[in-house]
């Protein structure tokens, strides 16, 4: 289900994901992990519906860009850490977490995978992303832009994560 941090509710839209005995189950992947080897090859996708890929960030005009792009999509994976066992190629639209993402959805074509937009350290812009109409416009045209156009099937939807509106965070 994608849900609107601002502005009425929307009516929930059903996802075609198996869900095991009625229930959903996500695990969070931040992109810093991979740093401390632990790499999306990793994750036990077998046994999750849903992935919430940490995080994104929202820049100071109140729009989504990447959180971390040597993460992301600039990392170029070996053999042994690439969730099919092959190396990157280097012909590769991206690399990165992304990439090792795809992978995986290819794998477990049931899973799905959201991008948490902000979380704790960067939830600090999200007061200008949802400021008024146009911002709020503005703020969800570029997350649709960057991960469900230009990252095209890696990303199935948005999580808003932002910690916490009026106090907290940073």
């Amino acid at each position: 289900i994608l849900l609107s941090a601002c502005g009425p509710a929307p009516t929930p839209v059903a996802t075609s994901v198996a869900v095991p005995g009625g229930k959903y189950v996500i695990g969070y992947y931040p992109s810093w992990v991979a740093a401390r080897n632990v790499f999306v090859k990793d994750v036990p996708a077998h046994k999750l519906t849903h992935i919430n890929y940490a995080f994104s960030n929202v820049s100071a005009n109140g729009e989504c860009v990447l959180g971390d792009p040597a993460a992301d999509v600039e990392q170029v994976h070996s053999g042994a850490q690439s969730v099919d066992g092959l190396d990157d190629p280097q012909s590769a639209a991206f690399h990165g977490n992304f990439n090792q993402l795809l992978k995986l959805k290819q794998k477990y074509p049931d899973l799905k995978v959201l991008i948490s937009i902000g979380g704790w350290s960067w939830s600090g812009n999200f007061s200008s992303a949802a400021q008024d109409d146009v911002s709020r416009q503005r703020f969800a045209a570029s997350c649709i832009d960057l991960y469900l156009k230009q990252y095209q099937g890696v990303f199935d939807g948005l999580d808003i994560d932002w910690e916490f509106p009026v106090s907290g965070g940073l």
